[in-house]
């Protein structure tokens, strides 16, 4: 009776995804999406750290808390449920990506006069925020084959580098 009960109770606690559990597998049709979701921060590298929702209904505004280990550049890609990337940030409103270590960075910041609101297509988007160091630019993220040309024509990662972080944020539009 009390294996039983203990079986139980394991497999209770593992359905419900309290212990034993991975992170979460997603399929999308898209290589984009695939490619972002699995990239990995180099092992040496310094933390960045996000808070914001990860859910919105369209036409909601969304704000976002970066705080990086290390002063930089901060970069915000999205690959939506379309597996369209997108860089939202910098932007044609503001340029000035600088982030300052352990400062918390708002984007947008506060009366900005701009926004980032949560758009179609609905779904699962991947937001990744990478913080850049020294001359790093996020074209020296991703392959070679980029270079010079719109990050969404290649997102593949080419050198494990300390000179970049990044956080990312799986968000679900509704």
């Amino acid at each position: 009776m009390k294996q039983w009960i203990v079986a139980s109770l394991i497999l209770f606690l593992t359905v419900s995804g309290l212990i034993g559990c991975k992170e979460e597998e997603y399929i999308h049709v898209g290589a984009n999406w695939d490619a972002l979701h699995k990239l990995k921060a180099p092992e040496k590298t310094f933390s960045v750290r996000v808070s914001g929702k990860d859910r919105a209904k369209v036409g909601e505004n969304l704000s976002f808390k970066v705080t990086s280990e290390k002063n930089g550049r901060l970069w915000i890609v999205q690959v939506d449920s379309d597996d369209n990337l997108n860089l939202l940030f910098p932007n044609e409103k503001m340029s000035d990506n600088t982030i300052s270590a352990d400062k918390a960075f708002v984007i947008p910041p506060e009366n900005a006069g701009w926004s980032i609101e949560a758009t179609e297509p609905l779904g699962k988007s991947i937001v990744a925020f990478f913080v850049t160091t020294g001359n790093r630019d996020i074209q020296d993220i991703f392959s070679k084959e980029s270079k010079g040309k719109d990050i969404s024509k290649s997102l593949r990662l080419v050198e494990d580098s300390e000179e970049w972080g990044v956080e990312k944020l799986v968000f679900d539009t509704k």
